[in-house]
């Protein structure tokens, strides 16, 4: 019981401390901290102790994956009806179970392989939560996750736009078209549409795909709100033009990237 208590005590201690650092914009040395306790502590409880934290730092610094590996955690304390802190309710959309600021886009690799493994089995939670594993699955491996039908209703419509038949892209993809959304959101549903058009073979599809894609990178609030999908839009653009509009693009693409690397030297 003592020894159980000390953990409490630490782990207490370094939420503060990485708050704390997370405020003050040292992201890295945030998350460290909080990894570093947790591995000391030897915590025999199941989940991640301080993933919220964990959570915030990662978004915060364009990691897709490290997010998503905590984000089933989160969203299950939230959908107990746990009070996020201050920070956390500012990055989750709590209606919707939704980060609008995870970047959906999946690079290959060992990290990955580490986050499919998370996601492959059912997971003893509420079934809107299980949805969010099944709708991620789906988005990431393009293989439709029935569980997904389950999730909040932008999650089960990306899954469907990336994952379904004929049919429920096309019905998923009318879904998304939203207005009148903030710029992360609206960044976020053109991003899924647009994916979902270029996995179609038809010159049209690939053009509609292209067009979303390309709104935001060009359109000012939703590439300050959503950067990191600006950059993958503009990298998707450059390998479907050519001669001097793709030199363009590429040259944006740079400028870009240098932008957001210098933003994370400053933040880290």
């Amino acid at each position: 019981m003592i020894g159980a208590l000390l953990i409490l005590s630490l782990l207490a201690d370094v939420r503060a401390d990485a708050w704390s650092l997370l405020h003050a914009g040292h992201l890295a040395q945030a998350e460290v901290l909080v990894l570093e306790a947790n591995a000391s502590a030897k915590p025999t409880g199941e989940g991640t102790p301080n993933a919220d934290v964990l959570l915030v730092a990662r978004l915060t610094r364009g990691d897709s994956i490290g997010a998503a590996t905590v984000l089933l955690e989160v969203l299950e304390q939230l959908d107990r009806g746990e009070v996020p802190a201050k920070v956390v309710a500012e990055q989750i959309d709590t209606r919707w179970l939704m980060p609008w600021g995870l970047a959906p886009v999946m690079p290959d690799g060992a990290d990955k392989d580490v986050l499919l493994q998370l996601l492959a089995t059912p997971i003893e939670t509420s079934e809107r939560v299980d949805g969010v594993r099944g709708a991620l699955w789906s988005m990431v491996t393009l293989e439709f996750d029935p569980a997904a039908q389950h999730a909040p209703t932008p999650w089960r419509d990306a899954a469907l736009a990336l994952a379904g038949d004929d049919r429920q892209r096309r019905a998923a993809r009318g879904r998304l078209e939203r207005t009148a959304v903030e710029a992360k959101e609206q960044a976020w549903r053109l991003h899924i549409i647009g994916r979902s058009h270029l996995l179609e073979d038809t010159p049209g599809s690939q053009r509609r795909g292209l067009v979303h894609l390309a709104r935001i990178a060009a359109e000012n609030d939703l590439r300050e709100a959503h950067p990191r999908l600006a950059l993958h839009a503009l990298r998707t653009l450059i390998e479907h033009t050519s001669g001097n509009a793709r030199e363009r693009i590429r040259i944006e693409y740079e400028a870009l990237r240098t932008i957001l690397r210098t933003r994370l030297e400053k933040v880290s």
